[in-house]
């Protein structure tokens, strides 16, 4: 149960954070050699960091949703919510695509360590190039696309979902906070599919440690969206690559060690 404890934290403050949650989970579970059903409970615990987006984002959920309904309505208005909506779809139909035809060939990655590595300094490279890109503009379906398509890397362990979405946004020009949200928005619908997917392999199988694994990723992915928000706000982004860089050197050196 502490060992579900320690995922669930880190599975609720990287999956948002930009770092990448798969990474660290497939870190954490090589070197403390934990052989539960690893994807089954990450992705359990990925509703739990979905429950928390749905939270924090309530209010803005609510509204696109009023404001669509009114935009298709009234044929005279912007259809911004609308549009909105309309990119979200575009940008999941890639990942979900690949996450169905590619799935059993990620699922080896998590145990090589190497790769892992050396797709957290992938990473880091992309978030620290962010720091270079000022130009904002609108988001549209050409970018919606691009981004959607970026999206499709972050199944792999290492590729952080957000971080690869979030910069993606911001080499097409999009503002950070707003490529954060289109980001987000894209992975609830996918976050809830795959969940969806497991736990119907898994043969309907729940138990208490599934449940406090998505409490707790629940109540670390709420604090880990308020953290990025405000980090976004100061143009600092690019500093996780900091952090990612070094991280995958030692992944490397480590999976090199003990292969």
């Amino acid at each position: 149960m502490i060992q579900t404890i320690i995922l669930g934290i880190i599975q609720g403050f990287t999956e948002f954070l930009p770092v990448s949650s798969s990474g660290h989970l497939a870190l954490f579970e090589r070197i403390f050699n934990i052989n539960s059903d690893t994807l089954y409970l990450e992705t359990a615990m990925h509703l739990g960091t979905l429950f928390s987006l749905l939270v924090f984002f309530r209010n803005k959920i609510i509204n696109i949703l009023k404001d669509a309904y009114n935009e298709s309505r009234n044929s005279q208005s912007e259809r911004k919510s609308l549009k909105f909506i309309a990119y979200i779809i575009i940008g999941i139909i890639p990942a979900a695509l690949a996450g169905l035809f590619l799935y059993d060939h990620i699922v080896n990655i998590f145990h090589n360590m190497i790769i892992v590595g050396i797709l957290f300094l992938i990473t880091g490279i992309i978030l620290y190039l962010t720091k270079f890109c000022n130009k904002t503009g609108e988001l549209n379906a050409k970018k919606s696309i691009f981004i959607g398509l970026m999206q499709v890397f972050a199944l792999l362990p290492g590729i952080s979902r957000s971080g690869m979405t979030i910069s993606t946004g911001v080499f097409a020009g999009v503002d950070r906070k707003h490529a954060a949200d289109f980001s987000f928005f894209m992975a609830m619908p996918l976050i809830l599919a795959s969940f969806i997917k497991e736990f119907m392999d898994s043969g309907m199988r729940f138990s208490l440690e599934i449940i406090v694994g998505i409490i707790v990723s629940f109540l670390s992915g709420y604090v880990a969206i308020i953290i990025l928000y405000k980090i976004l706000g100061s143009k600092y982004f690019f500093r996780f690559s900091y952090y990612l860089i070094p991280l995958g050197i030692c992944v490397v050196i480590y999976g090199s060690i003990y292969i």
